[in-house]
């Protein structure tokens, strides 16, 4: 009896089958080969897809937490709620920017992104801004000095202007 495990799978196995002597049936398998590696169940249920593995995620602007596998499947998550307070003014600040429930916050409200004024979530951002300010110095002070040295063109300019001016008269 021959065993195949189809192209994804590993090579073909021949498998003796002896139902002769005192035990009732023996199998002599021939020509599988195992190696030593570390082994580790990564995916218990698969749904008819290839194993994947998680390899990226992304939020949708209404809080769906979309998960990247390696097998191409881009599959949700999770939907992420947010918090609303009736006063977002009265929030303890507990660190850069991190606030947690106050005592004139009030209670926190879950609702999920873009429903019932709760707004929208914007993945792959900064808190307030997705610009680095070094950069941005670095291409401003550049600009400036390419405005002061076209203004020195321009005034080298009248002035040579002004001498040709003068010549002729």
């Amino acid at each position: 009896m021959r065993v195949g495990f189809g192209e994804i799978g590993a090579q073909n196995v021949a498998v003796k089958l002896d139902f002769s002597g005192e035990s009732f049936g023996k199998a002599k398998i021939e020509g599988i080969t195992q190696y030593d590696s570390p082994f580790t169940t990564k995916e218990y249920i698969q749904n008819g897809y290839a194993m994947g593995i998680l390899n990226d995620f992304s939020v949708t602007p209404d809080g769906l937490v979309n998960g990247s596998f390696t097998n191409g499947k881009n599959i949700p998550m999770y939907r992420l709620p947010l918090a609303l307070f009736a006063n977002p003014q009265g929030l303890d600040k507990t660190g850069d920017s991190c606030f947690r429930e106050g005592a004139n916050s009030g209670t926190a409200q879950l609702q999920f992104a873009t429903e019932g004024g709760a707004g929208k979530i914007i993945g792959s951002t900064l808190e307030m801004s997705n610009v680095d300010l070094t950069d941005e110095f670095v291409t401003l002070i550049k600009g400036q000095r390419g405005f002061q040295a076209s203004a020195r063109v321009v005034s080298t300019g009248d002035q040579v202007l002004e001498e040709l001016i003068n010549l002729k008269r």
